[in-house]
């Protein structure tokens, strides 16, 4: 990724989720770098927060002190999926053949408690074969997986 010297420091950002959810959480604290005026770049993959993706620009206010997410401004092609491993038969998810299977398809991702994986797909990845990859996981029994975001071109 190349940055513009327009670009600040990277902050949090403050995301609402529903604390019912899967998760459990309130908040999602998201990595953004200031663009202009109260437009963001996402910095990061969201591991909660939906309808966003890496790479998209939202808008953000402050509040007390914190940045806080309004909405996406613009979409920039990436698309955010979620997997979570599973243990069977009290073995541990083997994190190395899953981590080898999202490079694969030309894909990124952030880890959580050696179970939970947020997954980008950058514009031109193979996000069909992806998709083909987490089903077979799903249907063998080693992981659950979500969309977050389905990315469209810029």
């Amino acid at each position: 990724m190349i940055k513009s010297e327009t670009m600040s420091k990277p902050e949090k950002m403050d995301v609402k989720l529903d604390p019912s959810a899967w998760h459990g959480q309130g908040w999602e604290g998201l990595w953004v770098e200031h663009v202009a005026g109260d437009v963001y770049r996402v910095d990061n993959i969201p591991f909660y927060a939906y309808g966003m993706s890496s790479e998209d620009e939202v808008v953000a206010r402050r509040s007390e002190g914190h940045l806080i997410f309004e909405k996406v401004s613009r979409h920039r092609g990436h698309s955010t999926y979620r997997l979570i491993a599973k243990s069977k038969n009290g073995a541990k998810p083997n994190l190395a053949e899953i981590e080898a299977g999202i490079k694969s398809f030309g894909c990124s991702f952030e880890g959580m408690d050696g179970r939970l994986y947020a997954i980008d797909v950058p514009p031109g990845a193979d996000i069909h074969g992806l998709y083909r990859w987490l089903e077979g996981g799903v249907s063998r029994d080693d992981w659950d997986f979500e969309e977050g975001h389905y990315g469209t071109s810029p």
